[in-house]
Order: C-alpha cells, then sequence, then structure tokens
C-alpha cells in the first residue's frame, strides 16, 4: 500500500530493550485503519490485508524527546500523517522483516486519537447491577478514553457515558447534552459499527466507535420514539432544583422552609427556563417527595410541637408515655448533657490558662529582643576589631613579599616540578644514521614501487600495483594524505604498512614514523604536541614521542639528513581537525610564503622540514566530526572499501620493518611533476 499523502489509525511502541550509549529516537507504528469517505463523511476503514504486518519506523530529532518521552506524550493509540512515501531500510537483512520501512521523521505527523472516538466496553454485570452501582471495574492499565458505551450481560448496550477513572474503577455519568438521559442499544446496533484495536502482537487492545457514526444513536430527550432512561443523580437534580430556585427572586434573598413548600406548584413553569434538564414525571415526582418531607418537618416542628407544650392534657399524656418508655433514654440524654456542660467549662478554664502563659511568652519574647539587640552591638564591635587586625596583616605581608628575591621564587616553582617535565631533562638523541638511505642506485621509481608492492602483498593485503602508486605520489606530493572509510576497513595498518615498507618505522633512534590516537576534544596543536609555559619559563610537553620529535627534526635543520618522517594522526576527525592542525594548513600550499615553522610560544619555534608528510585516518560514523571544506581542499583523499581487507586485520602489526630506509629525494625525483623533480625519471603508468 501506499503511505503518502495517507491518514491512519495506527499502535504506537517503542524499544523498551534498548540498551546503547546512543540515545534511543525510534518509534514504531503499525497501521491500522487507514482515513476514507463513506458516502458525505469521512471515516477510518480497515487497513488493506497485506497491510496488517507492516512496521513503520519514525526517526525522532536530535535535541528533542527520545522515544520513551514521546512515547509516554502520545500514548499508544494515535493518528499518523504520511506526508511522504516511507523508504525500505538499506539495512535491513531479516527476510521476515521485508516490510520494516524508515521515514524521516519531518515527514509525518503524529497526535493522540482519543478525542474522535467512543470506547465500547463489555461487562459481566447486568443491566440492574450497573445502574445500582453506577461503576464498573476495568485494570488502570488497559487503554481508556473517557467517552464509553457499556455492554452487560442483558444482550444489550447502554450509553453514553462519561467514565472517570478512580483507581481500578470507572465512576460511570450521564451527560449534561443529552439531558442526563441514556438508551439501551441491541448489539446489532453496535458491533456494526465497531472498530477493534490490535496491538503489534495481533491481540485486541480496546473496541471503539467512531463518534460521527453514532450521532444518529444518540438519545436525544426530544424524540419520544427512543428508549431513554434516566440516570440522573439526586445531587445532579437537587443543584438543579436549586438553580430554579434562584428563578423566582432576587439571586441574594434565601428562602425558608416554609416558603420551599409553596413551590412544588410553581416547578413546571422554572423549569422551561432551565434547558440542559428536562423534569419529567419521574423526576417532578421525585421533587415533590422531597418537598414533602422538608414541609412534614416544618409542620411538626414549628407547630404541632409548641401546641402540645400549651396544652395540658396532651403534655401530661406526653409526659406520662416518656416517663414509662423512654425516661431512661432521656436520663441518659440528660446525663450527657451534663457532662458537655462540664467539659465545656473545662475548657474554658484551658482557655484562660493558655491567655496567661501567651502573656509570659510574649514578656519573655521582649527580653529576647533586647538581649539580641546587646548581641548585635557587641557583634558591630567584634566586625571593627577584625577589620583593624587586618588591615594590620596587610600591611607586615606587603613589607614581607617585597623582601623575597625573585630567585626563591624560582626555586619554589622549580621544586613542585616533576622529573622528566622539562625539555632539558630529555635525554639527547643520537644523530641519524645515514648508512640507513638506500643507494641512488638502487632508489629508482620502478625500484621503490616493486618494494612496497612486495611488502604490502607478504602482509596479506590485497592492494594493486597501481593503487601503491597512488599511495606514494599522493604521500609526496601532498603535506597531508587522508585515508577514509568505514571501520573495519584497514586505514590505520595501511599507513602503518607502508611506513614499514619505507623503513621508517624502527625502533631505534633512527625511527622516522610516529602514531598518534587523536582524543575528542582537541583545539590546538598544543594538545598533542606541547607549548611554552610562561609561569615556570619551561616548554609544557603534552606527548614526549611527538614533541621530541619536532625538536629533533628542528635540530636537523642544515644537516645532511635526507629520510622521509611520517606522523599519523590516527582517527582524526573525532575532533575538527581544521582547529588542532590549523598551524600546518597554511604549509599544505606549495607557494605559501610563510615560514615554515610552528609557534609554541614565548618566542620559541620549531622548524618544519620539507621531509615531513602527515598521515590521516577518518571514520564515516556518527561518532566523529565532519571534514570541512578548508581541509578537503588541502588533503589527498583515499577512500578505502571494506573489500580491500584480505581477511588479516593485524597484519601490520605482525609484518617486520624493512631496515633500510627509502631517501626523500628518491620519492622526490620519482613522484612529482617532471617539471619539479630532480634526478630520475618521474614514474609513469
Amino acid at each position: 500500500m501506499e503511505y503518502s499523502g495517507k491518514t491512519v489509525v495506527a499502535w504506537l511502541t517503542y524499544n523498551e530493550n534498548y540498551i546503547s550509549e546512543d540515545t534511543n529516537r525510534v518509534l514504531y507504528v503499525f497501521p491500522r485503519y487507514v482515513k476514507g469517505n463513506k458516502g458525505s463523511k469521512q471515516v477510518f476503514e480497515p487497513m488493506p490485508e497485506e497491510c496488517d504486518k507492516d512496521r513503520i519506523a519514525i526517526y525522532l530529532p536530535p535535541g528533542g524527546k527520545d522515544a520513551p518521552e514521546a512515547y509516554a506524550n502520545y500514548g499508544p493509540l494515535v493518528k499518523v500523517k504520511f506526508n511522504d512515501e516511507p523508504k525500505l531500510s538499506p539495512k535491513n537483512t531479516n527476510l521476515e522483516e521485508l516490510k520494516l520501512f524508515t521515514a524521516l521523521f519531518s515527514m509525518v505527523e503524529i497526535e493522540k486519537f482519543y478525542e474522535q472516538i467512543m470506547q465500547a466496553l463489555a461487562i459481566t454485570d447486568d443491566f440492574r447491577t450497573l445502574n445500582a452501582n453506577r461503576y464498573i471495574t476495568y485494570p488502570a492499565s488497559q487503554l481508556f478514553s473517557g467517552d464509553l458505551i457499556i455492554g452487560t450481560t442483558d444482550n444489550a448496550y447502554y450509553g453514553p457515558f462519561d467514565g472517570t477513572a478512580e483507581g481500578n474503577k470507572i465512576a460511570l455519568s450521564s451527560k449534561k447534552q443529552y439531558h442526563y438521559f441514556i438508551k439501551e442499544y441491541a448489539v446489532s446496533e453496535i458491533e456494526h459499527l465497531s472498530m477493534p484495536i490490535h496491538d503489534d502482537k495481533g491481540n485486541i487492545q480496546a473496541v471503539f466507535i467512531q463518534k460521527h457514526l453514532f450521532q444518529k444513536h444518540e438519545p436525544l430527550p426530544q424524540d419520544d420514539t427512543i428508549k431513554r432512561i434516566d440516570w440522573i443523580s439526586g445531587e445532579e437534580l437537587t443543584n438543579k432544583l436549586k438553580s430554579i430556585l434562584k428563578t423566582f427572586d432576587d439571586p441574594s434573598r434565601k428562602y425558608t422552609k416554609k416558603e420551599i413548600k409553596n413551590i412544588s406548584d410553581a416547578i413546571q413553569s422554572a423549569a422551561a427556563l432551565n434547558s440542559d434538564v428536562d423534569f419529567i414525571k419521574e423526576r417532578y415526582d421525585k421533587l415533590d417527595d422531597m418537598l414533602g418531607i422538608i414541609g412534614r418537618e416544618e409542620a411538626f416542628v414549628e407547630q404541632l410541637f409548641p401546641r402540645l407544650m400549651k396544652n395540658a392534657e396532651f403534655f401530661d399524656t406526653l409526659v406520662t408515655l416518656l416517663q414509662e418508655d423512654d425516661f431512661k433514654k432521656i436520663e441518659e440524654r440528660n446525663a450527657a448533657f451534663s457532662r458537655a456542660r462540664a467539659r465545656l467549662a473545662s475548657l474554658e478554664a484551658e482557655k484562660e490558662a493558655v491567655k496567661k502563659e501567651i502573656e509570659q511568652l510574649r514578656a519573655g519574647e521582649k527580653e529576647l529582643e533586647a538581649g539580641i539587640r546587646g548581641l548585635k552591638a557587641t557583634e558591630a564591635n567584634l566586625r571593627e576589631e577584625i577589620a583593624e587586625q587586618l588591615a594590620q596583616f596587610s600591611s607586615v605581608e606587603k613589607v614581607i613579599v617585597r623582601g623575597i628575591d625573585a630567585r626563591w621564587l624560582n626555586r619554589i616553582f622549580d621544586a613542585g616540578k616533576e622529573a622528566g617535565e622539562t625539555q632539558e631533562d630529555a635525554p639527547e638523541p643520537a644523530a641519524f644514521d645515514t648508512r640507513l638511505l638506500v643507494k641512488s642506485d638502487r632508489s629508482s621509481g620502478l625500484a621503490i614501487i616493486e618494494r612496497v608492492s612486495d611488502y604490502i602483498k607478504s602482509a596479506h593485503r590485497d592492494i594493486s600495483r597501481n593503487d601503491v602508486v597512488n599511495y606514494l605520489t599522493c604521500i609526496t606530493q601532498g603535506f597531508i594524505t587522508t585515508f577514509a572509510g568505514e571501520p573495519g576497513t584497514g586505514k590505520t595498518s595501511l599507513c602503518t604498512l607502508l611506513a614499514k615498507s619505507l623503513g621508517l618505522a624502527r625502533t631505534d633512534w633512527n625511527s622516522r614514523f610516529i602514531d598518534i590516537s587523536v582524543e575528542r576534544g582537541w583545539t590546538s596543536h598544543k594538545d598533542f604536541i606541547g607549548y611554552y609555559n610562561p609561569l615556570t619559563k619551561q616548554m609544557e610537553k603534552s606527548n614526549n614521542e611527538v614533541f621530541n620529535a619536532f625538536a629533533r627534526l628542528d635540530k636537523e635543520r642544515g644537516q645532511p639528513v635526507d629520510a622521509p618522517f611520517l606522523i599519523l594522526l590516527d582517527e582524526a576527525n573525532l575532533s575538527p581537525i581544521e582547529h588542532y592542525w590549523a598551524a600546518f594548513l597554511k604549509l599544505c600550499d606549495s607557494d605559501s610564503p610563510h615560514n615554515r615553522s610552528l609557534a609554541l610560544g614565548g618566542n620559541h619555534f620549531l622548524t618544519i622540514p620539507e621531509h615531513l608528510r602527515f598521515l590521516a585516518t577518518v571514520n564515516f560514523d556518527h561518532t566523529t566530526e565532519e571534514l570541512s571544506p578548508r581541509f578537503l581542499d588541502r588533503s589527498w583523499i583515499i577512500t578505502l572499501r571494506p573489500t580491500g581487507v584480505n581477511g588479516a586485520a593485524h597484519a601490520s602489526h605482525e609484518s617486520v620493518n624493512l631496515d633500510s630506509i627509502i631517501p626523500f629525494s628518491a620519492l622526490h625525483a620519482a613522484f612529482l611533476p617532471k617539471s619539479e623533480g630532480a634526478g630520475n625519471d618521474p614514474v609513469t603508468l
């Protein structure tokens, strides 16, 4: 089925067992009904059979709600509008889930669906029990819309009701718009309107009826052909009576019980002013009974009893009856009255005692206030004395500081530094052994290519000869060469193999290869090399090996060292490379007018020789930073495919570095354009 432009009713879920460092931002919808037209009305019709098992993944945008929060907001039953067609997931390999789709969150609209439906519930009670209890038992964990029609064991449905959840019970009340009546419906009238909702496992979770299809069944009171059932409560009826009574006169007037007796005859005319309650015969009878009780109570209290008290014969008869039958009760009540009076007197005495206690407390409060004022005055005096002492101490402190010699401060700083922390503590490296360089008669372009190709093949890497030529050309001509690809494609191991094949990855002082693992949060070259600390007046090393390598290259300035030097930035895009490598970007341009030096602060510079080259590996996943156009314009980018690894992920670590080193001048002559090279002719393929 095509979903684009469609609105569906769907069951909503998410993966409650999701375990990952990343935030769960995926919701799943299972379409159940699709919006269509039925005559002049829009209705929701069941999905086609082939769509029964469709599951569509909705990806929430970063920075907003995660999947559990969105589910709590929408609930399990939603209305979804598809503004675009879902696409088949490219990562899906489960044949049973060929209908697993993915769609962008901006391409769909989700909202709750309860406000358009009425819930049909079947219970195990008959209507007589339902009418007596006026509530049903219903699990709080189940779907519940609040707008209900109830099916009973009488094979009939009753409603509509307003349902109010109270724990595992739902209190039922009639609706004001239906004048507090409900109606009895045959099962056949309800079943053909039913809209069962299945969850993601195919189980029915609730049955609903679309409200606009149910309108013709509403129990409107003006239709005498519909069987209506009075569902108004005594409290509601009494409240309506009070509102009617207020229409007789000024709203501020209060009616006495005698006046209420005369109101019964006027109820009919007053009820016409109230449009939301029908005072049918049964309701009038109920009100008349209530008014009759009030009238009888009034007649007994205000008329019968005073007359009996004034009539001696009736009074004697009443006293005789009370003495013979109820004297004990009168005596008990009399004793109770006596106890009540005694208790009242006791409370009055307690009240007087409390008053005296309060007066005493107030007197004590005044004494406390006077004491607090004295303490505040003492505090102010102490503050003044402390301020004077601090001023004197400050003067003495200034004299002492001026007397301290600067060399003593330097000793304090030096004492806090650990051994091996300064540049001077590092052992002096031996000079590069130029005997390791390959002789010129064995360093032609073809010889270099054969050497590197044979070495990589011996490490079980399936790299073609043309690829080797491209790698060597990029490394020679560019200041930085970037190897890109998904994790596991062998980028780092390939860089190590290239260094070993050129003889650079040695384990002694003659090593010309460094592998740096880039860390998240780097912002400048100080994070992986070092910087000058103006407080200690020393160089602070971020990485001993890297700093010492740059220091060694600086000392080789003017010496006949013709060996290339490679620095590998492994996982270079864990931090933005154009930030922490910014000091080297200007050196990527062959015609750059800038001096080839690196500023470390405090007038400290390190020379960057011509034979220094950088390699970088970058991953294509959500954990890394994107490469900026500024960097991409200055770096060779080599993309590695997964097929480039021949099943030996750790081959580079097992391979032994070649003893001899290919001179940089040989690489320069073989892999630069003819107009820029010198010596041997550049290699052409």
